[in-house]
């Protein structure tokens, strides 16, 4: 669907991706240093009825010197990193979710962030120090139709890439992940149904 970041629609799911453009073949790929997050903020559609599951997976380059995938040659390896909507600790419409390469950093936001559901460390053995990575959001069938989500019932997950202001302080990257703005109240669906 046009101005989406749709990476493909199946009967049973569909698949986001950042980067991903109608009108490209081409998907760059991120680099994630030391003094980075990645900050993930989707919609927990399980909670909204929208469908029965949902993910976020982090994946990897075939090869570490690629920084762009094709997305007609798709040349892509999972990781082991990822979270499901059967992970949150809570219900809650809307989840975020970090990405680092610093354990300290990760312990750090996840204890001090209270609106953070949790955060996973990106090791060397998950994506080599100078590789790329991107990361895929699956959403699965709609508990009503049993088939796919439909496109009017989603919005796809966002991707802030956080830096570490100074490495003599850590505090100033959970201040800012920590400020973020409340959430504003809109109507969508038929209307009905508050989100925020």
């Amino acid at each position: 669907k046009h101005d989406t970041q749709c990476l493909g629609d199946c009967p049973d799911a569909a698949y986001y991706g950042p980067y991903i453009r109608e009108d490209s073949d081409v998907i760059d790929m991120l680099s994630l240093e030391d003094d980075e997050v990645h900050l993930v903020g989707l919609v927990n559609h399980r909670y909204w009825n929208v469908s029965v599951y949902g993910s976020l997976a982090a994946l990897r380059s075939a090869s570490s010197k690629h920084s762009t995938l094709s997305k007609t040659r798709m040349n892509i390896r999972a990781t082991p990193l990822g979270v499901t909507s059967f992970d949150f600790k809570e219900a809650s419409p809307f989840v975020s979710w970090a990405f680092t390469r610093s354990a300290e950093l990760c312990d750090q936001l996840t204890t001090e962030v209270p609106r953070l559901h949790g955060c996973s460390v990106v090791e060397p053995g998950h994506v080599a120090q100078q590789g790329f990575l991107t990361y895929c959001e699956r959403i699965y069938l709609n508990p009503t139709t049993g088939t796919g989500p439909h496109w009017d019932d989603l919005l796809p997950a966002r991707l802030f890439q956080l830096k570490r202001p100074s490495r003599r302080a850590p505090s100033s990257l959970v201040d800012r992940v920590g400020g973020l703005p409340e959430a504003i109240p809109v109507r969508v669906f038929n209307g009905s149904v508050p989100m925020h």
